[in-house]
């Protein structure tokens, strides 16, 4: 595009020149007609080269810089990038040739904010028939659209259940639950799902982290409840967690001291194979019995 911008005579009547001083009309112009400059009226421009272009030091840069931009708020600076936000009222056209330009600008443009509003500019600017009315107008629709189906799916996560009634992790939180209230039944529980899933999220990452088998947690479990020292501190899935070793370990020991049942002493008859007799049978074994005796 053309190396020069044009400056309207109304300038110098704008109610907002008129109360600028000098040195602020001079800053103004210049960042409107500086040598990085461009159509869309967002460009780089580094503090080193104002200060060699404009002649002023670090100092006063800043300070006029933030005076444009807290105090009139005509510009926004971020980094190096430059944003001139009336820049569009007076310089985009709706020439082919000015949009191309500007459209390849747009993509140059870092900054996620002065993006942003470059992007509702177009489309307030009214580009239509295959311009950028189209191709941001379409992107604007597309963040929208994406931004519902997030809000949709974080509600519908917020209403669902992490944890089945019927899940493993369930059937623990419910036992700890169940056995702490026949012990203490003013006993502080979960009660909301988010408190009850926090309890079920331990015995989770015990199978999943700790790679402890099922059958064996809930038997630990067990032993935690109905033991007479545990089930005074294992009040949660996240002490049962930290005790597991422990808890285990002793559960182990306790069943190998359990005293085994003492068998009865065999003797020579016991090994014989019980015979059945019926009444008749039996009544001619007493007769020969009886004639011996005789």
């Amino acid at each position: 595009m053309a190396v020069y911008r044009m400056i309207h005579i109304s300038f110098w009547q704008d109610s907002f020149v008129l109360n600028l001083t000098p040195e602020e009309k001079y800053f103004y112009i210049y960042l409107m007609t500086n040598s990085k400059t461009n159509q869309i009226g967002c460009y780089e421009l580094p503090m080193k080269i104002i200060e060699m272009e404009t002649g002023y030091v670090k100092e006063t840069v800043e300070k006029l810089l933030s005076r444009f931009q807290d105090n009139y708020g005509k510009i926004k600076y971020c980094g190096s990038e430059l944003l001139l936000r009336n820049w569009h009222k007076y310089s985009w056209s709706k020439s082919p040739k000015v949009f191309s330009c500007m459209k390849n600008e747009y993509e140059s443009i870092k900054n996620p904010e002065f993006k942003s509003y470059i992007e509702r500019l177009f489309i307030d600017y009214g580009y239509s028939n295959g311009t950028l009315s189209e191709d941001y107008g379409e992107k604007e629709k597309e963040k929208k659209e994406e931004e519902k189906e997030k809000e949709y799916k974080k509600n519908k996560s917020e209403h669902e259940k992490k944890y089945s009634d019927g899940s493993f992790e369930m059937k623990c939180v419910n036992y700890l639950i169940s056995s702490i209230k026949t012990e203490m039944p003013g006993a502080i529980l979960p009660r909301a799902d988010k408190e009850v899933e926090k309890w079920c999220d331990h015995i989770e990452k015990m199978l999943r982290l700790d790679k402890r088998p099922q059958d064996v947690v809930y038997k630990v479990l067990e032993y935690a409840r109905t033991d007479n020292f545990w089930k005074a501190n294992i009040r949660s899935t996240s002490k049962l967690r930290e005790k597991y070793e422990t808890l285990y370990s002793q559960m182990v020991n306790k069943k190998s001291q359990q005293p085994k049942p003492q068998q009865t002493q065999q003797n020579k008859f016991n090994n014989h194979e019980r015979r059945e007799y019926s009444d008749q049978a039996m009544s001619e074994i007493e007769k020969k019995l009886l004639n011996k005796s005789l």
